[in-house]
């Protein structure tokens, strides 16, 4: 049996491999530019027409927080998503650092639990949407990873030509994409102007959810 001749490992060998892994090559870019243009839209189609141009959901949020943490780390930026160190009742100290500490390094964790809250939240107050809770999940992981990229990209640019800028003014684009996705999402079901109530109301008892399981997490575990 003739032995077929194998193409060498380099750097175009492995680059191609971890595009085609990845699906870089094809949907990375237009996730992307989607998201921007037209999240709703473009997550709609996902759901019910087109599953092969956008990137897989968990994937996306992955690999968005994956860019950010090399981001972080290149430019020596530091950052704190939804740090809770602790709290007290009754005169006494309960402390969650060790719990926060270990979610707020691994942001991919932190983003799933807060997916999960708020699409459970999103559930409940567009109780009347034709959306189950695993496709508002899907819809969360697009948001969530998108406003990554919205944060990480202006952060290496101000970081690398020395911009003088308060980084924390970065944030104000990032909560502005959660808002304008999800609003953008459900903008097919209802008044709009109400949609975007109830999208505030989803991040205001998604991150309260959160402090109480915070708070629950570290009193059955003191």
């Amino acid at each position: 049996m003739e032995d077929v001749e194998l193409r060498r490992i380099d750097y175009k060998y492995v680059r191609n491999e971890v595009f085609s892994l990845l699906n870089l090559h094809k949907r990375f870019l237009y996730s992307i530019s989607t998201l921007i243009l037209n999240p709703g839209k473009g997550i709609r189609c996902f759901i019910q027409k087109d599953r092969k141009k956008m990137m897989k959901p968990i994937m996306f949020l992955a690999l968005a927080s994956l860019f950010f943490l090399i981001i972080v780390f290149l430019t020596g930026a530091k950052y704190s998503f939804l740090k809770f160190e602790g709290f007290s009742i009754s005169n006494r100290e309960y402390e969650t650092g060790e719990l926060a500490n270990f979610l707020n390094s691994n942001i991919v964790y932190l983003n799933l639990l807060f997916v999960l809250f708020s699409s459970i939240w999103s559930k409940i107050i567009f109780r009347n949407s034709k959306y189950n809770i695993f496709e508002i999940v899907v819809s969360f992981c697009y948001i969530f990873g998108e406003a990554l990229f919205i944060i990480s990209i202006p952060l290496a640019i101000i970081k690398l030509l020395d911009i003088h800028i308060d980084a924390m003014l970065l944030w104000i684009p990032y909560f502005i994409y959660l808002l304008y996705g999800l609003e953008s999402f459900f903008a097919d079901e209802g008044n709009r102007l109400v949609n975007a109530m109830k999208v505030l109301a989803v991040y205001a008892f998604g991150f309260i959810t959160y402090l109480m399981f915070m708070i629950l997490y570290t009193i059955i575990n003191t």
